[in-house]
């Protein structure tokens, strides 16, 4: 007795179309793979694949104004926008496909975060310490870009207030209000 379902219903006397023959790749004989577009390689659509590491981008995704050169105003207290305006917009982009920013993702990195501040209050570790553990921040979020958990956004809204932010204490503490701020609108539904 035959393994083969077709050779059995041919032998008790059903009609049953021969499959195609193949080629040794496994595509059917004078056709496109099956499951795949006749066009060429070139000419199908890279929708929803992110960008390679390393491919030029035409302009940044992070909005000039949503980078602070200090996040306190000339009143010595934080800005208004680190908590709504410029965390907002950040937090669209965040949300958006290209973003592609996912929330237990951006969880993550505001928990380390906000553990260096913790640190650094309770003078656990000093100002360089900080420089240091913001750095393997960045870096391991540069990682989570290339496995694709991350969108380049993060990194780059990561790198641009880099420089800010580790000026000083007081400086980081608002990187991390601002950081903060922009967590808390990535949770909400648009």
């Amino acid at each position: 007795m035959s393994n083969n379902l077709g050779d059995a219903l041919r032998k008790a006397g059903i009609d049953v179309p021969k499959p195609e023959p193949r080629d040794r790749r496994g595509e059917a004989a004078g056709g496109a793979p099956r499951g795949q577009d006749e066009r060429p390689r070139k000419d199908r659509t890279t929708e929803g694949r992110l960008p390679r590491a390393g491919a030029p981008r035409q302009e940044p995704a992070i909005p000039a104004e949503c980078v602070f050169q200090s996040y306190y105003g000339e009143g010595g207290t934080l800005r208004r926008e680190i908590f709504i305006e410029a965390a907002e917009r950040v937090a669209r982009l965040f949300n958006s496909r290209e973003g592609n920013v996912r929330p237990f993702a951006l969880r993550l990195f505001l928990n380390r975060v906000r553990a260096i501040d913790r640190d650094l209050r309770t003078k656990a570790c000093t100002m360089d310490q900080v420089r240091e553990r913001m750095y393997a921040v960045r870096r391991d979020a540069a990682y989570q870009v290339g496995r694709r958990t991350l969108g380049p956004v993060f990194v780059e809204f990561l790198t641009r207030n880099l420089e800010p932010a580790l000026k000083d204490e007081r400086e980081f503490h608002g990187f991390v209000e601002y950081f903060t701020s922009v967590a808390a609108y990535c949770r909400q539904k648009e």
